[in-house]
């Protein structure tokens, strides 16, 4: 389980390096379970810059318009880890799915609970 902002970018730059499609779950509202608005994109994170602590994300062909990116920046986001039930519900019952691996949840201050995951292989 990811715990600190090291192993995240450990393992942001993993999934880089392998090309491994990646899914980001955003979630706005404040906990529990008072959602305003759920954004799933998915993509190839194309650039980790470990100095400004910052990672792009090339969404997928056909989701976003052509050229845009979704940067994010690491700092100030909390991991979750220990009991994450709090912050998967944020998302609702179907948001991961049986394909989901490697998933890595943080909280902002401001109330914005992130997860980023990636696919398992189809079998």
């Amino acid at each position: 389980m990811i715990c600190s902002k090291e192993e995240f970018l450990l393992l942001l730059q993993k999934w880089m390096s392998s090309s491994q499609r990646v899914v980001v779950t955003l979630s706005f509202g404040s906990l529990p379970l008072s959602r305003l608005a759920t954004v799933r994109i998915s993509g190839l994170i194309q650039n980790l810059d470990e100095e400004e602590e910052l990672f792009t994300l090339v969404p997928d062909s056909g989701s976003f318009p052509e050229g845009d990116h979704l940067t994010i920046g690491i700092d100030p986001w909390i991991f979750a880890y220990g009991d994450q039930r709090e912050y998967s519900s944020a998302f609702g019952p179907d948001n991961f799915g049986d394909g989901a691996d490697e998933i890595v949840l943080m909280r902002h201050p401001n109330g914005i609970i992130m997860a980023l995951f990636t696919l398992k292989p189809p079998s």
